[in-house]
């Protein structure tokens, strides 16, 4: 309740600090205050920093990766987003510095919006054991920083950062919020950033620091918290680990770059020399600077701190862009978000009454009394933000920025002391309504269910009435007979199998009766079923009148062998069918006669998407016939020609029907014969095709060619 009160005037406030904010950028830089700066005096330790190019000797140098981490050539994934996959990385020998600052940079994105788990940062005792803890184990001894996307204990999506000090002892907290009261966290709207997000950790003094960057690469750190009086002693381990959701939509973990600096480091005792230069001093007693080479120095130092110039007005600029603006709005609104939580954490703290009071008319009408008075108040808010705005832009809004924020600063504490009251009240009345309205659910709850289940019940039986699967059952001729006398009276069969028996000629003579008059039949399988020419002749007349089949499935009929003469016969009833979309002719004789009868099929049909014409008897020229057609078919989306010697005459027939706009997406053409020719054609085509995704060429016989087109 009350976020959605705070939806109108936080989009006020919030815009009218940004517009304070962004003016007085223009008079001045910003100040230690709004960012947080490096550490003066401290020294880069590459052995402990992990930054691209990542690999060298297909390994991580000083570093090992564990679980599902992968490593690209600018990242490293830590988790990808598959459910309950995790990784890690870490370094292979401990910490040796007493007081450190790293700076890493990562990513975290997903599909949706909410959250998918999270990323963590460590410096622990332990290096490298699986657990629970987003990919590494609970009960740690030392640091870890967290990056969480997910708020399952307080039932929000909020992307959050807080950091958790082990002694080896303590489990992982199951809502963070309440224990550390943000006090040693932040929220950051760090998912699905179009750049990557940079965090600094520091340990000085004793005392450890957060600071995170959301949207300037780093050039602008902003504290996210400070936790003081830390032991982190040496000799542990820097790493990083995550793990994605195990429901819902996982999120992608990526890491770009992780660097480490000694702080206050010991001076060195000795400098290091360039090459030869301890032999010129020795020589001559110092080591002489030419003019030429200082001029040079002195305009390369030059070019630099003019680029360093330029970009830090481009940061800095007194202009400011729509996106720093939308980022400053939207820090903005999550700092309202965490003091709103940490009101709401000292509201339970209190402690509330284990009895919610009765609910009377009374009290309701109280309740609607204070939400009047707190929109008539928010108005007022909305008043009072819109003419401090119009005077900013009157006014120009260099001098009165501070004192904008000011007054902007005691209104907010203003109304998070109005919505701590109503929030207390709201609460209460939640609660009671669902405690009535629990067992007024359940028993409806369980008949909603019972229904579903009944449901369900239902369609399976349906669905099994529907469907008659026979095969393997040593039906023949009089078998085949009985069922397609059977199939003339019932009115709901759609799916008949009759797969691996013996019905031959006759049988298929038979049920091709039944397609006839029984017009609910979709599909009908007839592999290996001994059917030759004159079985296949009969199917013709039962597809002139049939509506409704849509499979029909022939295939494996060696024993009896289909030939181009059966095919001949289907083909001319196909012409003018309007249903079939699938039609499988695979391991029969069938030659070029047959291949050029279904080429003149495809030419006018308009439904048929699959043909599997893979094992037969075809040469080049029935390969040339079927690729004249499809350059003019625009349904058929998967052909297997797979097992015929079509050559390469063949393939590069096919090859050219994939350059125009074709509409394969499947084409098979294993143990075709294809070799370096036709591998070169194939080459070609893809160069321009934009539909096909899947090619078998297994089994082909392909050269150097053929390697250097992929292919091998």
């Amino acid at each position: 309740m009350k976020t959605t009160f705070l939806l109108v005037p936080a989009a006020f406030l919030t815009t009218a600090m940004a517009w304070g904010r962004g003016r007085d950028a223009a008079a001045s830089p910003p100040t230690p205050s709004d960012t947080v700066l490096p550490s003066k005096g401290r020294r880069y330790d590459y052995k402990q920093s992990l930054k691209k190019p990542f690999m060298y000797n297909d390994s991580l140098p000083f570093w090992g990766q564990h679980g599902n981490t992968f490593v690209a050539q600018d990242f490293v994934r830590l988790a990808p987003s598959v459910p309950r996959l995790r990784g890690a990385v870490w370094r292979t020998t401990p910490n040796e510095h007493k007081e450190w600052e790293v700076e890493f940079s990562f990513k975290a994105h997903g599909q949706s919006h909410v959250g998918g788990r999270g990323f963590a940062f460590w410096y622990t005792q332990g290096r490298a054991v699986d657990g629970p803890v987003f990919g590494s184990q609970d009960k740690w001894k030392g640091l870890g920083v967290f990056m969480d996307t997910s708020d399952p204990a307080n039932q929000r999506t909020n992307s959050l950062i807080y950091g958790l000090v082990n002694d080896g002892t303590e489990d992982f907290p199951t809502n963070v919020a309440s224990i550390t009261n943000f006090a040693r966290g932040c929220m950051r709207d760090y998912k699905n950033t179009p750049n990557p997000v940079y965090v600094r950790v520091s340990y000085i003094a004793r005392t450890l620091k957060v600071s995170v960057d959301t949207h300037s690469k780093g050039r602008k750190m902003v504290s996210c918290f400070e936790y003081p009086d830390v032991d982190l002693p040496t000799g542990h381990h820097f790493g990083f680990s995550a793990e994605s959701a195990h429901i819902g939509t996982p999120d992608d973990h990526d890491l770009y770059t992780f660097e480490v600096y000694e702080v206050n480091p010991a001076p060195k005792k000795e400098k290091h020399l360039r090459p030869h230069e301890a032999e010129v001093i020795k020589r001559s007693g110092e080591v002489k600077v030419d003019e030429k080479d200082k001029q040079v120095f002195e305009e390369v130092q030059k070019i630099v701190e003019d680029q360093e110039l330029k970009e830090r007005e481009q940061s800095e600029g007194a202009v400011i862009s729509a996106s720093k603006l939308a980022a400053t709005v939207g820090d903005t609104q999550f700092r309202i978000i965490e003091s709103l939580n940490t009101i709401h954490n000292k509201l339970e703290s209190l402690g509330a009454p284990t009895q919610p009071p009765e609910s009377t008319t009374k009290s309701l009408e109280e309740i609607n009394n204070k939400i009047h008075r707190m929109a008539a108040s928010l108005h007022a808010m909305e008043s009072v933000v819109q003419g401090l705005v119009d005077h900013i832009k009157n006014q120009g809004g260099v001098q009165t920025g501070p004192d904008i924020t000011r007054v902007l600063k005691e209104e907010l504490k203003t109304l998070n002391a109005k919505m701590e009251d109503m929030d207390t009240r709201q609460s209460f009345q939640h609660r009671m309504t669902q405690n009535r309205l629990v067992n007024s659910t359940s028993w409806f709850t369980y008949v909603i269910v019972l229904i579903l289940v009944q449901a369900a019940a239902m369609a399976v039986y349906t669905w099994y009435k529907k469907r008659l699967e026979m095969s393997e059952k040593n039906i023949e001729f009089s078998g085949a007979q009985a069922l397609a006398g059977a199939l003339k009276t019932n009115s709901t069969l759609t799916t008949l199998d009759l797969d691996y028996n013996s019905i031959g000629n006759d049988g298929a003579q038979a049920l091709s009766e039944a397609p006839k008059t029984h017009l609910t039949l979709t599909t009908l399988y007839l592999q290996r079923n001994k059917i030759g020419d004159d079985g296949t002749q009969a199917l013709p007349e039962a597809l002139n009148t049939n509506s409704t089949l849509t499979t029909l499935d022939l295939h494996n009929n060696w024993n009896n062998a289909i030939s181009d003469h059966g095919v001949q016969a289907l083909a001319e009833a196909l012409k003018a069918n309007s249903t079939l979309t699938t039609l499988n002719f695979c391991n029969n004789t069938i030659g070029n006669d047959g291949a050029q009868a279904l080429a003149e099929v495809l030419k006018t049909n308009s439904t048929l998407t699959t043909l599997d014409f893979g094992s037969n008897s075809t040469r080049p020229n029935g390969a040339q016939a079927l690729a004249e057609a499809l350059k003019t078919n625009s349904t058929l989306t998967t052909l297997d020609f797979g097992s015929n010697s079509i050559r390469p005459n063949g393939v590069q027939a096919l090859a050219q029907a994939l350059k125009p706009d074709s509409t394969l997406s499947t084409l098979k053409m294993q143990k075709s014969s294809i070799g370096d020719t036709g591998a070169q054609a194939l080459d070609e085509a893809l160069k321009t095709n934009s539909t096909l995704t899947t090619l078998d060429l297994q089994s082909n016989s392909m050269g150097d060619a053929g390697a250097e087109a992929g292919f091998r």
